[in-house]
Parts: C-alpha cells; structure tokens; sequence
C-alpha cells in the first residue's frame, strides 16, 4: 500500500508514505495508522531513555570514576535512535547553505544540553519530538487514504488489441490510436472515442454528475469513466499521462503544493525568525558572564540551550500545512476534491451557494412510491405496459419503476422492438 521515501529540500528530515507498502507494514488504532517501523524506533528509544534514567538514579550517589557515566551508553543510543531524522536533516541543510531552520535549532540545544551534562533532557527533547511526528504520520496517512479511496480513477491495466487477440497491458503502455476493450463495470483507461458498442457510462467522479449518460459510436468518452452496462470498443486519443483521469490525480495529489496566505507567512516567519532566536541564545549565553561578576558560564550557556528549545518554531511550521493537508483529507473522505490548500481559503469566505442540478444535493436515484391515475392496478393495463417499454433501458426513473417491478412480482411483457431516444425517452 505504501514505500517509504525520505523527503528532501526543505522537507528534509520528515519521511512520507506512498502506495506500494503493505498494510502489514502498519500498525492500526481505530481509524489511524502508524508505520510498524516508526512505532518500534519509538519504542525502543523510549525504553533505553527510562532505562538511562533508571541507572541515573542508581548511580547518582557515586562521586568519581567511570560509574558515572554507565547511564550515558543508553542515553546516548536513545538519542540517536529517536533523533536520526533531525540530525540528518540538520546536516544536509547545512550542506546547502540552509543551516538555520528548526532542525539545526533541535540539534544544536541538544548536543549542548549532552555537553554541559543534562543528557536525560537531551534525549528527552528527541523523543517527545518523535512522538509529535508519530501524530502527524497518522493524520497524514489518514488523509492520504481517503484521498486515494477517491482518486480510485486510473485502472491499473488497459485491455488492448494486438493483432487479433485482446492483450492486458499497463495504460502507460498504450499509444493514441490503439484500439481498447471495456467491459460493463470496468473504468475507461484512456481518454478516446466510442468505435464500436453502445452503453451509459458514469463520470460521477470526474463531472460530480451522477445520473449516468449513454454513449454512441463516435461519442467522445473520458478515461476514469465506468461502463456500466455495454462492452465498449474505443480508440484512444490521448496518452495516459494527459487523459482525464490522470490530470485530476495529479491536481488532488498535489494539493499540498497550492500553498494558502496562511502557510505563506508562517513559511516566511520561520525564515526570519529561526536566525533572531539563534543570536538572542548567543547573547544569552555570553553577555551574563562577561559583564556580571560571580555569573557562570555553564549556567547561562545551559538556559541559552533551553531557550533554543522552546523557541523552537516545529509546531508552528508542521502545524498549518498538517492542518491544510487534512482539511484535504477530510473533504476527500466525504466525496469531495480539492485542488489544494487555498481553495480551502476560499470556502471561508462563501456566503451563498447555488446548487444547479440533480446529484449535487441528492443522489440521482429514485425511489418508486406508487401508480396513481387510471388503470392504476399494477398487473394489467397502463402500468405494466409502462415498466415493460421501460425494461431495457438504464435511465434512473426506469430502473425504479424495474425495482418496484421485481419486488411487487409484475409479469412484464418483452417488447416486440424497443428504441430510446435521448433526451425524449422510449
């Protein structure tokens, strides 16, 4: 379902799930997802820092000697276990130029907080970082699944003709002007036109009309679309990159990109406000000492380190995209597709709305009541001459009328001819 791959630029440092993984590879709480992987480095971490701190304890009445620094071999396995990620982040922005973000803040507070001898708070700082980013995994994943439960546009396989045998290839393997077969209840796998065969397909998903519409030879018919009930020949337009189906895929996968006012700024304060904090530490931890006899350097060296890590702006900078993102991930579970963050924005601002057709507010499917009028006894007369014209057509009214039919136990006669005309009816 998912495959692990790091992020990289300023995403470096978080990791990011994509659909190839198994669900195997995930441990499950309800509604939310944690990669197994990330649950046991927590674990793990989490049990060499009490275990660290256990030892502390035991040791700490020891004066001299190398007794002292026992605890120091689980802290420090602790400390990189749980902070890998940020101190890999941290070095590879600082490789490129781009030192000063929250990752070096982390690892600079740290490896400070390990050098003046406070290596509980140290690893501590790692770990509850760690489980903020298990929470955000999970939020992320969550949406990322509802997002691909709707995005279920692009089959994974076309059936197309070779010589004269139908031969299932990847859609990215099918040129314009291939000839492909779709089956009823099959997905359209590329953009193309009807070249033989007759039936109503649903592009619910790709239009949001959901009363299905038939389709003729020579009719034009999107790739994401679903036959219905007719088997249908058609001969491709469009590679599968540009059809119609894998634009929207990528206008809802790449969402996130379409950054809101809100994330704007927060991006732009971080830029400007991570070096201030940097030198209001600096100045912390040497100004004291320098002027005011009788201060410590170790002391304010260690406060300088703690105001590095509350200053610390990881909530803030995760804290809007995740917001966006599972806004996303929320409307997408409903139904709804959003091409990214601002359009979110946007909705704030809705003071009125216009529904203009059916399948909007309601479902397009009809429920049949009863027959009124003359002749109204379902077994003979008008009624069961209507819903036997009706029997081989697909509109909606017309598969009501065949339901209430099959339950009420009408004997339908088959009719001799039958000719539907769209937009007039049978």
């Amino acid at each position: 379902m998912y495959t692990v791959r790091e992020g990289v630029g300023k995403d470096a440092g978080f990791v990011y799930y994509d659909r190839n993984m198994k669900t195997s590879h995930f441990v499950h709480f309800g509604f939310y997802s944690l990669p197994r992987e990330r649950l046991i480095i927590f674990a793990v971490s989490f049990a060499l820092w009490l275990s660290g701190i256990g030892v502390s304890l035991l040791v700490s009445g020891q004066s001299g000697g190398f007794g002292r620094f026992i605890p120091l071999v689980p802290f420090v396995a602790a400390y990189f276990l749980a902070g890998a990620p940020v101190l890999r982040s941290a070095w590879r922005n600082l490789a490129r130029g781009n030192a000063l973000d929250e990752s070096f803040l982390m690892s600079i507070a740290t490896l400070g907080a390990f050098a003046v001898g406070e290596w509980e708070e140290a690893v501590g700082v790692m770990i509850f970082y760690l489980i903020g980013e298990l929470v955000q995994e999970a939020a992320v994943l969550r949406s990322r699944r509802s997002i691909d439960a709707l995005l279920a546009l692009k089959p994974d396989t076309a059936r197309v003709q070779r010589g004269t045998d139908w031969t299932e290839v990847r859609p990215e393997e099918v040129a314009p002007g291939s000839l492909v077969l779709v089956r009823p209840g099959e997905r359209i796998p590329l953009d193309g036109r009807v070249e033989a065969g007759e039936g109503y397909i649903d592009a619910s998903l790709l239009s949001g009309e959901s009363v299905p519409h038939r389709v003729r030879p020579g009719d034009e018919v999107p790739s994401g679309a679903t036959s219905t009930d007719g088997a249908l020949r058609i001969r491709t337009t469009k590679v599968a990159g540009e059809s119609s189906a894998a634009r929207i895929v990528a206008l809802v996968e790449n969402a996130a990109h379409a950054k809101a006012r809100p994330e704007r700024v927060i991006s732009a304060f971080a830029r400007v406000y991570t070096p201030i904090v940097v030198g209001l530490a600096l100045l912390v931890a040497f100004i004291p000492p320098l002027l005011v006899s009788g201060q410590l350097f170790s002391v304010w060296i260690y406060r300088a380190l703690i105001m590095l890590v509350i200053s610390c702006p990881c909530a803030l900078v995760l804290s809007v995209p995740l917001a966006y993102f599972a806004g996303i991930g929320g409307m997408s579970h409903r139904g709804i597709l959003v091409k990214g963050a601002i359009f979110l924005d946007s909705l704030a601002k809705i003071r009125h709305v216009v529904f203009d057709k059916t399948g909007t507010l309601t479902e397009g499917r009809y429920e049949f009541l009863r027959f009124t009028g003359p002749g109204s006894n379902p077994h003979h007369g008008l009624p069961a001459i209507a819903v036997s014209a009706e029997s081989h057509s697909n509109h909606p009214v017309a598969l009501a009328l065949k339901k209430a039919a099959l339950e009420q136990g009408l004997t339908l006669t088959e009719p001799e001819s039958f000719r539907e005309i769209r937009g007039r009816g049978i």
